[in-house]
């Protein structure tokens, strides 16, 4: 129902701020007293799989708040062998150090840099953590010094001890996306803020404590850089380049091929392998490293936006952003192949979720659905997926009603998938809007889509379709608003979040007249909103609003909870749950006028929260990385003081 990432308590000691109520309680007789609620965390899957680095026998790869570590003792079928403890934030990066591990923590409770022992390798023992004021972003290493970019520049750190990093140095270096070293020199992916400007910089670590930037070229707009030797290899979004970096101080543009242009790039002896526009890995003779020449393509593509290619002998590992870790062979250069693919644990890129029985149904913005089994609170796990087999996918909001779900692909359309077995969902019904739909809302035969960009393109629209027969959706009528964000629906009323139109409130008993009944706005945007019985509970860009809706004519305020950006928000009785400040906050309502927030939970800064319910738990995605949390209400039990006298 919801749409659209401690100091030394690295290992799992999730602090927990309770708020307790402003009114003073006088104390029982003798009677044992709950404490404030508070909340903590029982369980985590997923999140972005952005970062990988592999090893002798090891692939490690960032999911979430967690390490993944996959076993290459047979190179040709990777397989999980450990994940790590919920670390206090999303991995952003990994580098490999000399017996170490070294993780950029960014987008979670807390920042920082993150070092692990490999003496085990295939279980990596976490040995420190060096708390940042800002999101960790990338990370590589030289010798005994390990580089973090954070956005107020590069830190430098010494970790001749690594179980006290110490801070030397920070320069003013920005904007680094990945690293290569070769020899006594990194070679930066610099991502500029102006298209068109990133570029190839060379650092030299002679003095590691010290580097010192011995060049900058811009090379348009960067999706991978490949150094090899005397030459780096750049991907850009017009085409492959090559230049001649003998000369560091100098590096000149050599070669360009402005026809091909490809994403990730990794070199093995002669060959450089590239994944392509078209998701197939080609392979390139580099025979002559100035003019590389096509050799082919493989048959197989992979699934997702590809996050990492990485070569080891003549296998390639590709991990993408929907979570599938690829091995590729190349040593037919002639006919490159795909091994194998598995999923890496978790759904991925969540950015809708709606909760039924004993499953989590979550949007995965660019895959499809994913199904995660929530009877073990302690252990999500994904049971089922529908992946879409178009491109550039969107999808923005599911709705769940029986054993069918409706998924929304801004890009493409309504998807209505059955799955009344979870592990096997199938695609029944497929329809398509004239706009541009980001939410809908389900009762009986009747669905109702709401677009963010109408037909005409100016503003949003709801419109409301029969699904009687799932072959033949019929539409029938459409109602212009502002920009649709979420919808609700009780018997034949519609309740719209509908960004700067703020709450309106729809009379849908007609479904070829929609008109609207009434509209509560202000000085904010509408995000979300839940529904229990005469109260509308709108999430707003300046906080939570409760609204008396008794009369749907004349919508009143009944209190207020200013705030920064309320994302979600869902309400069970006399408690209402909220998305906001990169945590979940709990707020007591049994008195609407007087809403009292009895908890909170950090679990990712600067992250949107989209919160759900579950049994006596609550289900939290985290829309920037972090996965999906199951979270439990905690009470602990007092005495009162008693005198003595």
């Amino acid at each position: 129902m919801v749409h659209r990432l401690l100091r030394c308590s690295l290992l799992l000691a999730f602090v927990v701020g309770a708020i307790a109520s402003h009114r003073a309680t006088p104390l029982a007789a003798q009677s044992p007293q709950s404490s404030p609620s508070q909340l903590a965390i029982t369980g985590q899957i997923g999140g972005d799989s952005s970062t990988m680095v592999v090893a002798a026998n090891a692939a490690y790869v960032g999911i979430g708040p967690r390490i993944a570590t996959y076993d290459l003792s047979n190179p040709d079928q990777p397989s999980l062998y450990n994940q790590s403890d919920i670390l206090p934030a999303t991995v952003q990066d990994l580098a490999l150090g000399d017996g170490y591990l070294y993780a950029a923590l960014g987008y979670g409770r807390e920042h920082g840099l993150a070092t692990f022992s490999l003496a085990t390798p295939l279980t990596p023992t976490l040995v420190s953590f060096y708390q940042l004021e800002l999101s960790a972003m990338t990370v590589f290493s030289y010798q005994n010094y390990v580089y973090v970019q954070v956005d107020d520049g590069l830190k430098v750190f010494d970790l001749t001890n690594p179980r006290q990093p110490q801070l030397v140095n920070q320069l003013n270096q920005y904007g680094i996306a990945n690293v290569t070293i070769q020899g006594n020199q990194a070679f930066l992916n610099i991502q500029s803020w102006l298209a068109g400007f990133d570029s190839l910089d060379i650092l030299d670590l002679s003095e590691p404590m010290t580097p010192t930037l011995k060049s900058s070229t811009t090379l348009g707009d960067i999706l991978d850089i490949e150094i090899t030797n005397d030459f780096a290899y750049v991907n850009t979004q017009l085409g492959l380049r090559v230049v001649d970096i003998r000369n560091a101080s100098n590096p000149s543009i050599i070669n360009q091929t402005d026809a091909v242009a490809g994403m990730q790039l990794a070199v093995s002896d002669n060959t450089l392998a590239m994944i392509g526009l078209d998701f197939a890995l080609h392979t390139w003779d580099i025979t002559n490293p100035i003019t590389p020449t096509e050799i082919a393509a493989s048959s197989e593509t992979i699934l997702g936006w590809p996050t990492n290619l990485i070569a080891k002998q003549q296998r390639g590992y590709v991990l993408t952003r929907s979570g599938q870790l690829n091995v590729f062979d190349w040593s037919n250069r002639q006919a490159p192949t795909r091994l194998t693919h598995s999923e890496t644990p978790g759904c991925k890129e969540n950015v809708a979720l709606q909760v039924v029985g004993d499953y989590a149904y979550v949007a995965d913005w660019g895959r499809g659905l994913c199904i995660v089994d929530l009877r073990n609170p302690n252990q999500p796990t994904v049971v089922g997926r529908f992946d879409l087999t178009t491109e550039r996918n969107a999808v923005s909001d599911i709705a769940v009603q029986g054993s069918l779900v409706y998924m929304v692909d801004w890009s493409h359309g309504i998807y209505v998938i059955d799955v009344s077995d979870p592990t096997a969902p199938i695609q029944v019904s497929f329809f398509t809007t004239a706009g541009f739909p980001a939410a809908i809302a389900v009762n009986g035969p009747m669905v109702y889509v709401g677009e963010s960009i109408n037909d005409q393109g100016v503003g949003g629209s709801v419109r409301i379709f029969d699904l009687t027969d799932l072959a033949n959706p019929v539409e029938h009528s459409q109602f212009y608003t502002s920009k649709v964000a979420q919808l609700a629906v009780v018997d034949q009323t519609l309740y719209v979040a509908d960004n700067e139109g703020g709450l309106r409130i729809l009379d849908v008993r007609n479904p070829d007249n929609i008109q609207m009944l009434g509209q509560y706005a202000d000085n904010w945007f509408a995000m979300d909103v839940a529904i229990q019985d005469n109260l509308a509970f709108v999430a707003t860009t300046a906080g939570l609003e409760i609204v008396d809706i008794s009369d749907s004519t004349a919508p009143t305020a009944v209190s207020r909870l200013e705030s920064s950006l309320v994302d979600g928000v869902v309400v069970a009785d006399d408690q209402l749950y909220i998305g906001v400040d990169g945590g979940i906050q709990q707020i007591d309502i049994r008195q609407p006028s007087n809403p009292q927030i009895v908890a909170n939970l950090l679990l990712a800064r600067d992250s949107w929260i989209l919160p759900a319910l579950h049994d006596e738990a609550i289900v939290a995605l985290s829309y920037h990385g972090g996965g999906m949390f199951v979270i439990r209400e905690q009470h602990q039990l007092f005495l009162p003081v008693v005198s003595k006298n």
